[in-house]
């Protein structure tokens, strides 16, 4: 872990804000899938692991999301972002964001839910 502890908060507070995106078209196109069906979300980030390596760092964090869908049933999904930011004159920046699910399970409305 090279770096000092004020760049690693720095990338934490970047990684933390990578869900809050006002914006649903950015949002999907950062992450690849519509979110038409959704009503809301919510996701939470845990254990950052964090490299520096000059004005270039590579992180990892694990996930968990809730997607409400629009019908009432819920749509939950685990894993792991591994994400790459570069150091800019105003602060950390994202460059790639890649993410690995691990796991998700699908809750119908009113119904059992199922593991997928």
């Amino acid at each position: 872990m090279i770096g000092t502890g004020h760049e690693h908060a720095a990338i934490k507070e970047v990684i933390s804000n990578m869900p809050v995106l006002k914006d649903r078209k950015a949002w999907e196109s950062v992450h690849g899938i519509s979110l038409s069906e959704f009503v809301s979300m919510e996701h939470q980030l845990k254990d950052h692991r964090i490299e520096i390596s000059g004005d270039e760092a590579d992180a990892a964090t694990y996930f968990q999301a809730v997607h409400h869908r629009t019908d009432g049933g819920k749509w939950l999904l685990g894993g792991a972002y591994h994400i790459r930011l570069q150091r800019l004159v105003d602060g950390w920046r994202v460059k790639s964001v890649k993410m690995v699910p691990v796991w998700s399970w699908d809750e119908p409305a009113g119904g059992a839910a199922l593991a997928a």
